[in-house]
């Protein structure tokens, strides 16, 4: 019986990164603006079409919309999806974060104590609203959650952040295989933390992209720095490409 190839992995780095072109890895736009009403509360269909039509980088289109509660309205969303494959039937879409809801403590505080009635509630509802965002996930090409990260080992009440880190991006990705598409989570090497955000140390970066390319069937690495230093982090790119499975 013949042996079938997976296909391959999928590298994706922000266009706006600051980061050279590394080969193997795709430059990717990500949608977030210009196709609104004037108060951003609903879309314009000529305007989402308009993007896609635009749209001529060879990668998934993906929308990057953060500012409507997703759980109460999946509608607006889809309509995007749905009015973007009339005009571009070829263009795989996915959506930044929106399904499956990015947790961090359900998963983790389960692992840490399984037979908390509390813990395990909050996990229960955490798997009950990805499950309501099915319709959503339905309309989408790829899955993409993301997995930025929040703490680091020298904050109090995270003394493990570099274990539990994996246990929260497994979690994720797990609940992103449910709805059968493929998974493409999003990765930054900066620490988005409350009060700022900060460069993430590279080795721990790089078993995170290490991480995700072991378990899902891509990455998106994002890295926008604003006025703050570009940080360089192509040599984890460089790295990455000899992990496949």
């Amino acid at each position: 019986m013949a042996t079938v190839t997976p296909p391959a992995k999928l590298r994706l780095d922000w266009i706006a990164s600051g980061q050279p072109v590394v080969p193997g890895w795709r430059k990717c736009p990500t949608y977030d603006r210009g196709f609104f009403s004037t108060d951003r509360s609903r879309p314009i269909k000529e305007l989402v079409q308009q993007k896609a039509l635009a749209h001529t980088s060879h990668t998934p289109m993906i929308w990057n919309i953060e500012h409507w509660p997703v759980v109460s309205d999946q509608t607006k969303y889809v309509d995007i999806i749905e009015w973007a494959r009339e005009v571009r039937p070829d263009l795989r879409q996915g959506l930044y974060s929106m399904c499956p809801t990015r947790n961090y403590w359900a998963p983790v505080e389960l692992s840490i104590d399984p037979h908390n009635v509390q813990y395990k509630r909050r996990y229960a509802d955490w798997l009950r609203i990805n499950e309501h965002l099915r319709p959503l996930a339905t309309a989408l090409d790829l899955i993409c959650p993301s997995l930025y990260t929040f703490y680091r080992n020298e904050d109090g009440h995270v003394p493990r952040q570099n274990e539990w880190w994996f246990i929260y991006a497994k979690a994720n990705i797990d609940e992103a295989r449910k709805y059968g598409k493929q998974v493409i989570p999003f990765l930054s090497p900066r620490l988005w933390r409350s009060d700022g955000q900060e460069p993430m140390a590279m080795a721990f970066f790089k078993q995170q992209v290490e991480f995700v390319l072991q378990h899902a069937d891509g990455v998106v690495i994002f890295d926008w720095s604003g006025n703050r230093p570009t940080i360089d982090y192509t040599s984890v790119m460089r790295h990455a490409l000899n992990t496949e499975s």
